[in-house]
């Protein structure tokens, strides 16, 4: 499976968003997975628990 979330304004969910998905992709078995973050401020990782 392959998702991608894009929304240009800062402040809208992209993160939380892609968070909860994975979270609950990796519950139904869905993994690995491989997450990017490409926004500048990247706190993707910070939300998931790993660096």
């Amino acid at each position: 499976m392959k998702s991608l979330v894009t929304i240009g304004r800062g402040g809208t969910g992209k993160s939380s968003f892609t968070a909860l998905m994975a979270k609950c992709l990796i519950e139904k078995g869905h993994s690995p997975m491989l997450l990017v973050d490409a926004d500048p401020d990247q706190n993707l990782g910070e939300m998931l628990g790993v660096d």
